[in-house]
């Protein structure tokens, strides 16, 4: 659908980003934390899953109260 079509399109533009920044293919293409695109990566995929969390809490019949402190 249209996230995993943003979601490729976002990790091609990092990829090249990173390529250009980096100029080193292979560091640019591994998982790991001397990538720096990775964590851009990982943030994207939390959030995204955050997001798919609070579509499913705010969806319930029933949500949940907030807790609101007043200061008192």
């Amino acid at each position: 659908g249209y996230r995993a079509k943003k979601s490729v399109h976002w990790r091609s533009v990092l990829a090249r980003l990173a390529f250009q920044v980096l100029g080193d293919l292979d560091l640019a293409k591994t998982q790991s934390d001397e990538n720096p695109v990775y964590y851009v990566q990982y943030a994207h995929a939390r959030i995204c899953s955050i997001l798919r969390h609070a579509e499913e809490l705010l969806s319930e019949s029933d949500p949940p109260e907030l807790a609101v402190d007043g200061g008192d």
